[in-house]
């Protein structure tokens, strides 16, 4: 696949990019899945942020301030 070659390739700064073409094919970044199960309520607002890779994406729907976690 892309995302092997670009591994293989000792390019891995590309894979977010990716990702974001193969999103037809169903790919998706982990922050998209995290944001994807926390808007469904399956996994609380802390532990999204806590999982996620770009922590300002989640911090809005935090109850208490992120240096609280």
């Amino acid at each position: 696949s892309a995302v092997s070659n670009l591994i293989r390739e000792s390019k891995t700064f590309q894979i977010p990019s990716a990702i974001q073409t193969g999103k037809k094919y169903g790919m998706q970044s982990l922050d998209d899945a995290i944001l994807a199960e926390l808007k469904s309520k399956k996994i609380s607002a802390e532990d999204a942020y806590d999982k996620g890779i770009v922590k300002d994406r989640f911090t809005s729907f935090l109850k208490k301030p992120p240096e609280f976690i």
